[in-house]
């Protein structure tokens, strides 16, 4: 069966509003810390829109093509929307989690600038400040075997301590399942037992 043009167009424009749901969820999973989602994605998308819409218009021109501008638009859009997911989804780093260990998982940002992958037996972890903002999307791994694809709850988040100065410290978090989940142990808590190195963390 051949395609005519008409039905190629309507298949791009398809093939790039799946590919906006795409890009959408994939936002959507990794919560950002100092904006609420829905508005970050709203406005973030609405650039895009913008911006796609601008591009697709010059290269109708320039190609003097006779297919829509939309259509056009729908291909940049795809590229940028494949292009966010496949970065996010670039399992460049591994997470190591002790084999009983069950619940929150706490990776602070260290003020040296490396990594502790390791988590310890308090669900504590260390990444740099710079893997933090492009986007840390780990493969997690437990007695031997990825687990990535079972963990929940995967977000940026922050927490304020005001006992003896005035201070922020993000991170990102997610939860192991597995058993019973243990209580979540507060920050202050988790100090007093040394399961975080207070030295290591970069605070705001």
């Amino acid at each position: 069966m051949k395609l005519n043009n008409t039905s190629i167009q309507l298949l791009i424009i398809v093939i790039g509003i799946v590919s906006i749901s795409i890009g959408i969820k994939t936002k959507l999973q990794n919560p950002p810390v100092y904006f609420k989602t829905w508005v970050l994605v709203s406005v973030s998308y609405l650039l895009i829109f913008i911006f796609s819409l601008l591009l697709g218009f010059f290269i109708k021109v320039i190609l003097k093509s006779s297919w829509s501008v939309f259509t056009f638009t729908s291909i940049v859009m795809t590229v940028s929307s494949l292009s966010y997911y496949f970065r996010e989804y670039k399992h460049a780093y591994t997470v190591y989690i002790p084999d009983e260990y069950v619940g929150a998982v706490r990776l602070y940002i260290s003020n040296d600038n490396t990594h502790d992958l390791y988590i310890n037996d308090y669900g504590i972890g260390y990444i740099s400040y710079r893997t933090f903002g492009k986007g840390f999307r780990p493969t997690i791994i437990k007695n031997g075997l990825d687990i990535t694809e079972q963990i929940s709850g995967f977000a940026s988040t922050n927490h304020s301590d005001k006992s003896n100065e005035s201070y922020v410290i993000d991170y990102k978090s997610f939860i192991v399942p597995g058993g019973t989940t243990k209580e979540l142990v507060g920050f202050n808590q988790l100090v007093m037992q040394n399961a975080i190195d207070t030295t290591r963390l970069r605070r705001k």
